[in-house]
């Protein structure tokens, strides 16, 4: 078996039948598998982002969808286009990081069902007990497929992360 994939957050709850998870993608004020951690209004504004992206409301989307209906009215028109699509395509490459593992966006992981802030300390049951959730989480839904399912359901999968960028500030360690 490979090392398990650990991120940020924690897949809490599972469902085999559905091939559903409930997990943390990130929670306030806790320190992460690289040594940082986050505010939760710093972890809201990345949610409505990341709910933006798969919203196809990113400018990166809305170009794109721009492009596919330049193409789809030439069809129609019976017109021939040329388009130059240099600039888009450096930046799909780029990849906004949606996919399993923080690869281009790749349909085939699943599809994300829930994607929320929590309003208030959640406390789920799981198999290991009950797991408190701090408020302010970010909580994350997913339908898996049948491939990365068998991942998680093997543990080689064992959590969900915000990925993102952020800009970093070092501060003092308090007791």
């Amino acid at each position: 078996m490979t090392e398990p994939i650990t991120m940020q957050g924690r897949i809490l709850k599972k469902e085999a039948k559905e091939r559903y998870t409930l997990g943390v993608v990130y929670e306030p004020d806790t320190v992460d598998s690289q040594g940082e951690f986050a505010k939760a209004a710093d972890i809201e504004k990345a949610c409505w982002e990341f709910n933006k992206l798969i919203q196809n409301k990113t400018v990166t989307m809305k170009r794109a969808m721009q492009m596919y209906e330049t193409v789809v009215k030439a069809i129609k028109d019976g017109k021939d286009i040329s388009l130059d699509v240099t600039d888009i395509a450096q930046e799909i490459e780029k990849g906004d990081g949606l996919g399993l593992m923080h690869e281009a966006w790749d349909p085939g992981f699943g599809d994300i069902v829930e994607n929320y802030i929590t309003r208030a300390e959640l406390e789920i049951e799981t198999p290991d007990g009950i797991q408190k959730v701090k408020k302010g989480s970010w909580m994350q839904g997913i339908i898996w497929s049948e491939g990365c399912f068998a991942k998680v359901e093997s543990g080689e999968l064992t959590g969900l992360s915000m990925g993102g960028r952020a800009q970093k500030i070092q501060v003092k360690e308090v007791s």
